[in-house]
């Protein structure tokens, strides 16, 4: 396995890690939900861009699952605040 995938794997378990960490606290609770969800689309991006080969695509793609994530984001906070 390449070096760069062994620290996209840990770096992904960590954030899962953080992402408990946080869910589970009580006294955060809107803040909480923003951070999991900011969390969770930052893991979306580092599995496509990593393990989904993304970053060897034309940058039309690229740019398209930029855009979808924060639209996707954007729109999710939007319903939630």
């Amino acid at each position: 396995m390449e070096k760069i995938n062994v620290f996209a794997l840990i770096g992904l378990v960590l954030l899962t890690l953080l992402t408990s960490r946080v869910s589970q606290s009580y006294e955060m609770h809107g803040t909480a939900t923003v951070f999991v969800l900011l969390l969770a689309a930052f893991k979306f991006l580092i599995v496509a861009f990593q393990f989904m080969e993304l970053k060897k695509a034309h940058k039309v793609w690229q740019w398209m699952l930029l855009g979808f994530i924060s639209s996707f984001v954007f729109i999710v906070l939007m319903v939630l605040c």
